[in-house]
């Protein structure tokens, strides 16, 4: 039988967790190393005053650089997903769920707006 000696259920201390955590390993990761939930860790960094990434690494409170409309706009006009992430600063699935919600249709992959010319 195994013993976790730190908090119902938890392997490392909350010094520890914190540390990790502050180091830039992802709550995940951190959370199967002390044997509790990546919810769990959140709580410990904030319960002990560490600051909170947010998604992706990117620090609480981020904004992205375009709005959703010019999002869309880039789309339309044949920028791919990864163009306008880039432009956006944050990754294709964010622009692929912004324009899902606004119920823009996405283009087969590879065509990049432009005529799909088949071969024969």
């Amino acid at each position: 039988m195994t013993i976790r000696p730190h908090g119902v259920g938890r392997f490392l201390p909350d010094a520890e967790i914190l540390r990790f955590y502050l180091e830039g390993i992802d709550s995940e990761t951190i959370g199967f190393r002390a044997g509790c939930s990546a919810g769990t860790v959140i709580k410990v960094v904030r319960r002990l005053g560490g600051a909170v990434r947010g998604r992706a690494g990117r620090p609480a409170g981020y904004q992205r650089s375009l709005s959703d409309a010019e999002i869309i706009a880039r789309y339309r006009n044949g920028e791919t997903g990864r163009e306008v992430a880039e432009a956006a600063g944050c990754t294709p699935p964010t622009i692929y769920h912004i324009l899902s919600r606004h119920g823009v249709p996405r283009r087969p992959a590879h065509s990049h707006g432009k005529a799909v010319v088949k071969r024969i």
